[in-house]
């Protein structure tokens, strides 16, 4: 806004209840005021825009790991009962033998 508009003051910024932001600007009088708030609203909306597809990328790339754990752990949990539901006795019989030695 600077480089097109030259040097901008900013007399307050403030927040309302509904998530609003007001950015109260002091402008020359020749100042076309209608035209700077639309350049501003354009540049906040693009500025949005970029920040919410970031963040959808972002959204995208974690579900896609929570995707990834739920596969891994249900691969673990096959193979835990896999093991839990092994022929237990063979094991036991082969370790007395080994004890009677």
């Amino acid at each position: 806004m600077r480089s097109q508009y030259g040097d901008l003051s900013i007399q307050a910024i403030e927040t309302q209840p509904n998530a609003a932001l007001i950015v109260r600007l002091a402008l020359p009088p020749t100042f076309n005021k209608n035209g700077v708030e639309h350049r501003i609203i354009e540049l906040c909306e693009r500025e949005q825009q970029i920040l919410e597809t970031q963040y959808r990328k972002d959204s995208a790339a974690t579900d896609q790991e929570i995707e990834q754990y739920r596969r891994d752990s249900a691969n673990l949990s096959t193979v835990v009962h896999l093991l839990a539901n092994q022929d237990l006795t063979s094991d036991a019989l082969r370790l007395e033998a080994r004890a009677s030695l």
